[in-house]
């Protein structure tokens, strides 16, 4: 009956690993978004945190030297042009060095002090081959931010 062990159409592994294997065998797509428009301070266009969900790591001393990390999400590995640190202004702080791809497919991005070093409020911002722009707001730098 319907529910049971015999049920083909009862699910077998956890909603995440089947929408991945759907989208890796193209049996599924993703829908497209549209980019937000600019806000009238002449800001980037930007499609906020929602882009960054699912794999971003904002991590204030890595394991290796002890500098602020952020990984980001594997959906976007390879399609990353810049990764910046903005203030509260929209001004450059710093920008992110790629240091390779690890920790489930993901790129990693390395700077020259610990997260905490850098003012609070500031906004992570990731721009891919594309155009598109997303963004992070980290309301305390010293503290690890994940999601």
């Amino acid at each position: 009956g319907r529910g049971s062990a015999g049920d083909p159409t009862i699910a077998k592994a956890p909603i995440a690993e089947a929408k991945l294997a759907a989208f890796a065998s193209g049996s599924e797509t993703a829908p497209a978004r549209s980019l937000e428009s600019a806000a009238a301070t002449g800001a980037p266009a930007s499609k906020g945190v929602a882009g960054l969900d699912g794999g971003f790591v904002y991590k204030p001393r890595s394991e290796s030297d002890g500098h602020l990390v952020i990984l980001l999400p594997e959906g976007l590995t390879g399609e990353i042009t810049s990764l910046v640190l903005r203030d509260r202004d929209g001004k450059v702080i710093e920008e992110g060095r790629a240091s390779g791809v690890a920790n489930g497919n993901r790129e990693h991005f390395r700077f020259d002090r610990q997260g905490g070093d850098y003012p609070d409020g500031m906004t992570v911002e990731v721009r891919l081959r594309n155009g598109e722009t997303f963004t992070r707001p980290i309301a305390e730098t010293s503290d690890r931010v994940e999601g």
